[in-house]
């Protein structure tokens, strides 16, 4: 922020002087403070200052050739302030100029920054020698674009070289790393062209086998597939074990992506690709958002007839009953203990006494077995 500013009757004098015999006019501190008065110009110092720094702006108006404005920047965390009067100091402690303003300026701490400016009328600039900071930077209006220029400089970064101060052209360039570089992978502040980049591929793929020591051949290693990615997940895919695939399994619990074989009503939607598999074969579930697995617990599985006439009439999934098939046995009974006289064999013996088997102890009939879970793949 600026406001109207008067040079002191210090400051007339040390700029007679400059005029008179050259001596340096050296403008190197602002100070601010909280006195509340009416500057006129005959002040030696602040009516109460509150802090100063060293000037870290200075440059010639773009409105005025004979107007410099200097600045401070009071930063985040400097404060709390409340600025009612501003002024520059030279090199000696002298107060050259002075500004105070009709209303304070608020600076709150840990708030807000505030760009503190003092514009500075010196007559007859271009003859007055004006130094900024002690720093050799002199300040006449045949030099001011000079020292706004060295005021401001262009730094490079990373990966760049070159740059300064704007007092004349200056020329920003890449740091390209080597082709050695770019394959070591280390250096982290140089840039790689695409020419480096084909070449360090180039030597990788040479530097393979034999059968894969082009480009060329690896596409055709792989089929010349655009989408090989995609290729790759299809076959996978294929290789998965199609839903409604039933298995014996040692576990008591059916593993992922398996159901137990136990008649259970499951989910249409959860289970589709099962229920596209084997729909309502095995039940309809409640007829529309679920279905029947097969139970098989407890049971024998039998191969479907499918037309071949062994077993004809079975529709698939459908359960039998167990069943005896038809059959004969002999009996041989002799009249005498010594098992002699007379037999009578079978049912075609005549004879009028009836005769029976051993009754089994048994529920049913089956072969030996062993006890496992069936399951069916979803």
């Amino acid at each position: 922020m600026s406001f109207p500013t008067f040079v002191t009757e210090l400051g007339k004098i040390k700029m007679a002087q400059s005029l008179a015999d050259g001596t340096p006019i050296q403008p190197n501190e602002i100070a601010w403070g909280d006195g509340d008065y009416v500057a006129t110009g005959s002040e030696a110092a602040l009516q109460s200052e509150r802090g100063r720094k060293d000037i870290q702006i200075a440059e010639i108006s773009p409105d005025d050739p004979e107007r410099v404005i200097f600045e401070v920047s009071l930063d985040f965390e400097e404060g709390p302030f409340t600025i009612r009067e501003a002024g520059l100091f030279d090199a000696d402690g002298d107060l050259l100029a002075i500004c105070t303003y009709t209303e304070a300026i608020p600076k709150a701490k840990d708030s807000t920054s505030v760009a503190l400016s003092l514009a500075v009328f010196f007559s007859n600039l271009a003859n007055l020698n004006l130094v900024i900071n002690s720093a050799g930077n002199y300040v006449t209006q045949a030099q001011a674009a000079a020292y706004a220029s060295k005021a401001t400089s262009i730094l490079s970064g990373g990966g760049l070289s070159g740059g300064g101060d704007l007092t004349g052209d200056r020329t920003l360039s890449v740091n390209f790393a080597s082709e050695a570089e770019a394959v070591a992978g280390v250096a982290v502040d140089k840039a790689v062209t695409p020419a480096t980049v084909k070449s360090a591929i180039d030597a990788l793929i040479n530097s393979a086998p034999g059968q894969l020591d082009t480009l060329d051949e690896l596409a055709a290693a792989l089929g010349d597939d655009p989408d090989f990615s995609a290729t790759i997940v299809a076959q996978l895919a294929a290789q998965k074990m199609p839903s409604g695939v039933i298995q014996n399994y040692a576990g008591a619990a059916a593993p992922a992506g398996w159901l137990e074989c136990d008649g259970a009503a499951v989910s249409r939607a959860t289970y589709a690709d099962l229920f596209v598999a084997i729909g309502e074969t095995f039940g309809n579930g409640d007829g529309a958002s679920t279905f029947n697995l097969p139970d098989l617990r407890g049971e024998f599985v039998r191969g479907w007839d499918n037309g071949r006439g062994v077993d004809a009439g079975r529709a698939l999934g459908s359960a039998q009953a167990d069943e005896v098939g038809p059959h004969q046995h002999d009996i041989n009974h002799y009249t005498n203990s010594d098992n002699t006289g007379s037999n009578i064999a079978g049912a075609n013996g005549n004879t009028n006494q009836t005769w029976q088997t051993e009754l089994s102890t048994g529920t049913e009939t089956r072969p030996r077995n062993i006890a496992l879970m069936f399951i069916i793949r979803t």
